[in-house]
């Protein structure tokens, strides 16, 4: 009986242990063709906006991939593409009338727009981190593999543990298996 009652604890701890280390992880409720769709609607809509110059949708998807798993891993409260607050800082400051216009479009006032905001509202963080991009990186290559010195050099930054072959090997991951897909639809 005693032993039992020993035992008892140490299961009921695993089991908690074992529940929240599954509900750390659950990601962003979102598939990866759903997220690929809303990267591709945001894109469009920020490019005929603010001009072909500006068609960030593969740098982008790859944020989201190597940030998230493509919104499939989530263990914090910054969104599917994990913009910080000094991001949003950065966001808020660098904004032009375009950007606050296109935000107001996703229902949002970027003045008030905190990251907490951005958990839940997926086509809003991507609209935030096509203007991040914008912002930031003002010279950036057309094609996927030059995206990932981009990601780490503005996005993930010196601080941050990333690495661009992350960035590449999520990528190759989750984004070209999506793009051949849709191709074939097509």
């Amino acid at each position: 009986m005693t032993a039992r009652w020993i035992v008892l604890p140490f299961m009921i701890l695993a089991a908690c242990v074992s529940f929240s280390e599954k509900a750390k992880k659950t990601g962003y409720r979102i598939t990866p063709h759903e997220l690929y769709k809303i990267i591709h609607a945001c894109g469009e809509e920020f490019r005929a906006a603010n001009g072909d110059a500006y068609d960030f949708r593969e740098l982008v998807m790859g944020t989201a991939a190597v940030e998230t798993d493509f919104g499939q891993y989530k263990d914090n409260r910054l969104g599917i593409t994990q913009i910080t607050p000094t991001g949003l800082g950065f966001i808020k400051h660098k904004a032009d009338d375009k950007d606050r216009e296109l935000v107001r479009n996703y229902g949002l006032e970027l003045a008030r727009v905190t990251t907490q905001d951005l958990e839940w509202d997926h086509a809003a963080t991507i609209i935030l981190t096509f203007i991040f991009y914008k912002h930031r990186a003002q010279q950036f290559p057309k094609a996927y593999p030059g995206h990932a010195a981009i990601w780490k050099k503005f996005y993930n930054t010196s601080a941050g543990k990333g690495q661009p072959r992350h960035f590449t090997e999520k990528y190759k991951r989750w984004i070209q298996p999506l793009e051949a897909a849709h191709e074939s639809k097509t």
